[in-house]
């Protein structure tokens, strides 16, 4: 019972781990957009901003279905 219960305390200090190492990459700065916007950008705004696109893209996909166009 006594290693049952280190694997999951191990389990949960690897998953508390993760999550803060990837809460540190989304406030991390994004050397490649903040080289080509010439301010600091973070990772999280980088990936809010491509969701938003996709988004976009399939709204205007739907719209032209909805139309009744074709590519």
């Amino acid at each position: 019972m006594r290693k049952l219960k280190s694997m999951k305390a191990l389990l949960l200090d690897r998953t508390a781990q993760r999550a803060f190492a990837i809460k540190a990459w989304l406030e991390a700065k994004s050397p490649l957009f903040s080289g080509v916007c010439q301010e600091e950008i973070t990772h999280r705004e980088v990936i809010v901003a491509h969701a938003y696109a996709v988004v976009l893209l399939l709204i205007i996909g739907l719209a032209g279905t909805l139309e009744g166009g074709g590519l």
